[in-house]
């Protein structure tokens, strides 16, 4: 099911008739308003008729709109025309037309919408707290409904998770998994090194014996802790109640860094600024442990056997999207690659280490997953071979990110 505003559609058509179809008054006099073109005049200049759709059938709507059936009034906006159609009632789909409703107020800067009915215990079960009686159009009472729309939760980001180039290398860990998790906060990206005075690019940095130096042997500890204090400043500012970081960084990483001797080794501990954002009381999560898409997956379980990152993968993209016209692109480009006909059915698989469809190559006949899989070992990572495997060699030595994630533990 999906939540669509019924002026970006196509089919405006077959929508309209949904709605007259309504065994309810309100719905014929909405069709009649958007039909004659005096919908904008009535309600308001902006507002939106929502549709709960599954397919092409209509199961409930509702207008976000800037008026309703109390006038004269302040308050402003108001959800109206809320409907669900009976064969669908009971279970509760009109929340999830509240729900779209609260997240476009929230980025509207709404702080409380109005809802006017004459029912009792139904819109509570929604959040809806009653608040007043009020006369409507036609001199009748009607009970006024608030709904508060809590403010956009701050969240605070490691700037490199988010496209901007900051790494130490110049380069980002940019993931669409991240993007869409957050996509209902408020971002306050942050890069400690680069407010501490670091360049881009600069030299790999460790943490050694409680201090961060560079791969040189060279101190930055000053740099590291001053970039965490501007940081964690701007932290109790924008009043963040999260911050979701970069994971194994001397700056960002939570639970798990590098160990200070540049052999890509991790240890226990976190990087200087997540722990002073810990020691303020501030939640640290680590990117790694997010889920990466809406299955739940975390970014991790997404990183194959042979450092491969399967949430990136067309393959994966195209089954998850059910994209027919990506699965026979990324056919075509398969059988041009390995000289051998690969149809678009075959493009099915959700990753090579989690539950679900699998190409035919990643089930059957990719040596790295059976040998690792074999070995019960959760990526070739935890292989004393790694460095040396053959196999492995053939992936790694045009993709030297996928050795560098074996190495970092995913």
């Amino acid at each position: 099911m999906k939540v669509v505003n019924y002026f970006d559609t196509d089919n405006k058509e077959h929508w309209l008739d949904a709605i007259g179809r309504s065994d309810w008054r309100a719905g014929p006099f909405l069709k009649n308003l958007l039909e004659s073109g005096t919908f904008f005049e009535t309600v308001g200049e902006g507002s939106l008729v929502l549709l709960l759709t599954e397919g092409d059938e209509l199961v409930s709507y509702c207008t976000y709109a800037e008026k309703d059936d109390i006038r004269p009034t302040e308050l402003t906006p108001w959800v109206g025309f809320v409907y669900t159609f009976p064969a669908r009632r009971g279970h509760r789909f009109a929340g999830l037309l509240f729900d779209e409703v609260e997240r476009l107020a929230r980025e509207d800067g709404v702080r409380e919408v109005y809802l006017s009915t004459n029912h009792v215990g139904l819109y509570e079960k929604y959040g809806w707290e009653f608040m007043t009686m009020m006369t409507d159009m036609d001199g009748a009472p009607s009970r006024i409904y608030v709904k508060r729309v809590a403010a956009r939760k701050k969240v605070m980001v490691s700037a490199c998770l988010l496209g901007q180039r900051c790494k130490y290398n110049g380069g980002y860990n940019y993931s669409p998994g991240l993007a869409e998790f957050l996509k209902d906060c408020e971002i306050v990206p942050v890069c400690p090194e680069v407010a501490g005075g670091l360049s881009v690019p600069r030299r790999p940095c460790e943490i050694r014996d409680g201090a961060v130096v560079n791969d040189l042997g060279e101190s930055v500890d000053a740099e590291f802790r001053a970039g965490a204090e501007l940081c964690l400043r701007k932290a109790f500012e924008e009043g963040a109640e999260l911050a979701v970081l970069q994971p194994r960084s001397p700056s960002c990483g939570s639970g798990r860094v590098y160990d200070g001797t540049f052999s890509g080794r991790l240890t226990d501990g976190d990087g200087v600024f997540a722990a002073a954002l810990k020691g303020h009381g501030i939640k640290v999560v680590s990117a790694d442990e997010l889920p990466a898409d809406k299955e739940g997956k975390t970014m991790k379980q997404l990183i194959g056997y042979c450092g491969l990152d399967c949430e990136k993968c067309e393959a994966r993209i195209a089954t998850v999207n059910n994209d027919d016209a990506l699965r026979a692109k990324v056919a075509k480009l398969w059988s041009e690659l390995n000289h051998v006909e690969i149809t678009p059915e075959m493009i099915n698989c959700l990753g090579c280490r989690v539950d679900g469809p699998k190409t035919v190559f990643c089930d059957s006949m990719c040596a790295i997953r059976k040998c690792a899989a074999g070995k019960a070992y959760e990526t070739c990572g935890g292989c004393a071979e790694l460095d040396s495997c053959e196999k492995l060699r053939a992936i790694t030595l045009g993709r030297p990110d996928a050795l560098e994630r074996l190495k970092n533990g995913g």
